[in-house]
């Protein structure tokens, strides 16, 4: 990965790939951000946020206007790997996933449509989070029910920069992949 705009990024697919695969393989401890104008304008303004962003094990970029900056200034070509990209590959994959955040009813509705698609539902899990401020979650028993689960992915859909900062707090207690 190379910083663009004080943030790492992996422009190349297959490296990014590449880094999220081993670490599944080798039960490494890492989270992936995706990062988009939001995202970016965070790590801008607040040094901390930046910090959680540059701790990745890789990042992605899921903006068409950052990828034609950073290619305009550093005189390469970039492409984004968008969120919606990442999540359709990986959630077909035969790993073992925890769907973290978000209402009831919509990881209801995920999880009608990866049945419709197929997909093991048997090796996911579907936990919604009460809408609250960051600092108020319970870290150490969200933790022991995702460690309890072992998962190989955790998705957590909670908005920027709420999420980025979740997981930052989450990080330590996890035993396995973020």
């Amino acid at each position: 990965m190379n910083k663009y705009f004080n943030i790492f990024f992996e422009f190349d697919w297959n490296a990014f790939n590449d880094k999220i695969r081993s670490a599944i393989e080798n039960a490494e401890k890492g989270y992936v951000c995706v990062v988009y104008g939001n995202v970016l304008t965070h790590a801008t303004k607040y040094a901390g946020f930046r910090s959680i962003n540059n701790g990745v094990l890789v990042n992605s970029c899921d903006g068409s206007s950052i990828a034609l900056l950073a290619g305009l200034i550093h005189r390469k070509k970039f492409s984004t790997y968008t969120d919606p990209e990442i999540f359709a590959k990986y959630s077909k994959e035969n790993y073992k996933q925890y769907f973290l955040g978000n209402t009831i009813e919509n990881l209801e509705r995920l999880k009608s449509r990866f049945t419709a698609l197929n997909y093991n539902t048997d090796n996911f899990r579907f936990e919604s989070l009460p809408f609250k401020n960051v600092d108020n979650f319970d870290y150490v028993s969200i933790a022991k029910d995702i460690n309890e689960f072992s998962p190989d992915i955790i998705w957590v859909s909670l908005g920027v920069p709420k999420q980025e900062i979740f997981i930052s707090k989450l990080y330590s207690f996890i035993e396995k992949d973020v």
